[in-house]
């Protein structure tokens, strides 16, 4: 399924402007639409990958000081 940027922003609780940031940096990919004005999509393979890169993993406990 493909979203718009406004779905997308709402699906990850962000605003459009820093949806726009994520496609722009590459931390979201996103297709464009034919057309010289063609709409911005994104997959919901492309929201999944983002967020499973968003989790956060514990680091693992610095050694003990002697």
């Amino acid at each position: 399924m493909l979203y718009t940027k406004a779905e997308t922003a709402e699906q990850l609780r962000k605003s459009q402007r820093t949806v726009d940031r994520y496609i722009r940096d590459g931390l979201l990919k996103a297709t464009k639409g034919p057309g010289r004005n063609g709409n911005v999509m994104i997959s919901d393979a492309a929201i999944a990958e983002y967020l499973k890169r968003q989790e956060i993993v514990p680091a693992e406990p610095e050694p003990a000081a002697r």
